[in-house]
């Protein structure tokens, strides 16, 4: 009988299980504060969908090794971890140095974090699984200009000068 040791294996990590369960728990509890946040989440069938749609038409301008994802307001990393799930499909070398996130509730941060090491995970060989360093997952609001400091951190994402 062949044992694998399933401590390395992350093929076929499908969805966002912890997502899921806190975007879940999130519909039931602090409505009120969700609300005034602006705090929703979008269902990954939605997000599969957004995602195909806007690969199709960026792959007729550039390459996807040239692509940079920020999501602004990116709970906990719905579109991130598709976004590496799509990166990885297409062969995106570092792909995960290519994503960056922000959202104003700390307490997801940690959910976005497991969520996209997971996706991240799932695309890599065992070879590759140890390049994978911090990824780039911030705590603050990106509608507040005082969060700038936060904020420049994007700064590398905007490859026009005149941006």
């Amino acid at each position: 009988m062949h044992r694998v040791d399933s401590s390395h294996v992350f093929l076929g990590v499908e969805w966002y299980l912890l997502g899921w369960f806190f975007e879940s728990l999130a519909q039931k509890i602090n409505k009120h504060r969700r609300k005034e946040r602006g705090q929703y989440y979008t269902p990954g069938p939605v997000v599969r969908v957004m995602w195909h749609i806007t690969t199709t038409l960026a792959e007729q301008r550039t390459k996807p090794k040239d692509w940079s994802i920020l999501d602004p307001a990116m709970g906990s990393g719905t579109f991130l971890c598709e976004g590496a799930r799509s990166f990885g499909s297409k062969g995106v070398p570092r792909f995960w140095e290519n994503l960056t996130g922000f959202d104003i509730a700390a307490q997801v941060i940690g959910i976005a974090h497991v969520n996209l090491f997971l996706s991240i995970l799932s695309q890599l060989s065992r070879e590759e699984v140890d390049q994978v360093g911090n990824i780039q997952l911030y705590v603050t609001d990106a509608r507040d200009c005082d969060n700038g400091h936060y904020l420049s951190l994007s700064l590398p994402l905007i490859t026009v000068a005149a941006h």
